[in-house]
């Protein structure tokens, strides 16, 4: 959706969709910059997406004033600051808020990952399957070529033999002599001469099942600055939120790796040791942040939960080195997948080369034996003069 910085912050980092839209809100590029860069290309799925995208907001867009008014004064160093600032010098009224919306909307962020997900699934498995197909196609016409040979080998062989039969049985007079003197003259030509007339077919029976891995490519980015000012914005944007001090830190029903439950236990241990030790801390928070931890403390401590179960919950969601841990997981497990993938791409291949080698196998044997055949019946191999 964005040129530069704010796609590849998209990929780089597995955060929440609120804490991008969140980034996204205090950039003036996501005001200023137009929603269809000249030069640039959309996919087909972009395009009907921006088209109703589009429909639906110049149907309501002038009823949302009241909506784009409250956004302003909730965020007014943000889409305040620029609104005041832009509108009308520098873009329009509907200009500013359709480039908002269509940026800065959570499903449409979700929706714009999801795309790019699959779009590099999808170039990954078109390498894969590319490389599948060149490989096997390559086996196939070898064996074809090969197979070839070989019956053009057995053909030319019966007419020889015929051809010398006749000879033998129209010059019976002087066959023997024939015979010896054609004995001198042949040179046989082995088995292998006959299959392989030239190196550069073994060469290239060698070449087209050798290996087609592909040199993988990982499209995830792990800037650290990047990691770190998303993590704070989620930070932010869980402190605000009421669920961060009601929900018990381990839930029944989300299933949890050992790992997970490992590192959750050790942290509940620690936090107890040291709570007696930080109500200076305690105190600090709630001065510092009046609105969000304040309040909620104010409104659930002691009626809803003791001081120690606010802490907890509260000291395990908002920590951003918890948290960029967190999706450092997820990104590494997104990893995976698209390895796993990979792997069963690769034996695909190789089950098809091996199906491709045994074909080519029993093709040599059907030369192998057609030559015994015709020597077992008294058919002699062609002579040269």
């Amino acid at each position: 959706m964005f040129s530069a910085p704010l796609s590849t912050l998209a990929t780089s980092v597995n955060h929440s969709a609120e804490a991008e839209a969140n980034i996204r809100r205090q950039r003036k590029e996501t005001y200023t910059e137009p929603l269809r860069p000249k030069g640039k290309k959309f996919s087909k799925e972009e395009m009907e997406d921006f088209k109703e995208f589009m429909m639906n907001f110049y149907k309501t867009i002038y009823k949302r004033r009241d909506e784009c008014s409250q956004l302003c004064a909730e965020y007014p160093d943000t889409i305040g600051k620029y609104c005041k600032e832009l509108v009308p010098k520098q873009i329009s009224y509907e200009e500013f808020w359709q480039r908002y919306f269509y940026r800065c909307d959570v499903d449409n962020i979700n929706n714009e990952w999801n795309r790019r997900t699959l779009e590099e699934t999808s170039e990954l498995e078109q390498q894969l399957v590319s490389s599948v197909t060149d490989s096997v196609q390559g086996v196939t016409n070898f064996i074809k070529s090969a197979v070839g040979g070989l019956q053009e080998d057995a053909d030319t062989n019966k007419m020889a033999a015929s051809s010398k039969e006749a000879e033998i049985e129209e010059n019976k007079a002087d066959a023997p002599i024939k015979q010896d003197a054609a004995l001198e003259r042949t040179k046989t030509v082995s088995e292998e001469e006959i299959l392989f007339s030239s190196p550069g077919e073994k060469d290239a029976h060698s070449t087209s099942v050798g290996s087609n891995e592909e040199k993988f490519h990982d499209p995830l980015f792990s800037g650290i600055s990047l990691k770190k000012t998303a993590a704070n914005s989620e930070v932010s944007l869980r402190r605000s939120r009421k669920a961060t001090y009601l929900e018990p830190i381990q839930r029944d029903d989300k299933l949890y790796t050992n790992e997970q439950l490992t590192e959750m236990n050790e942290f509940v241990i620690h936090f107890h040791e040291t709570f007696q030790t930080r109500s200076e801390e305690f105190h600090l928070i709630l001065q510092k942040h009046p609105r969000t931890v304040g309040h909620f403390y104010g409104e659930l401590v002691p009626d809803h939960m003791t001081p120690d179960e606010f802490w907890l919950r509260y000291f395990y969601r908002c920590d951003a080195d918890r948290i960029a841990l967190e999706w450092e997981r997820q990104q590494t497990a997104r990893k995976e997948q698209l390895l796993a993938h990979k792997d069963q791409l690769n034996q695909s291949l190789r089950k098809s080369v091996s199906g491709a080698t045994q074909l080519f196998k029993s093709a040599l044997t059907f030369g192998g034996s057609q030559k015994k055949d015709d020597t077992t019946n008294g058919k002699q191999p062609p002579q040269n003069d």
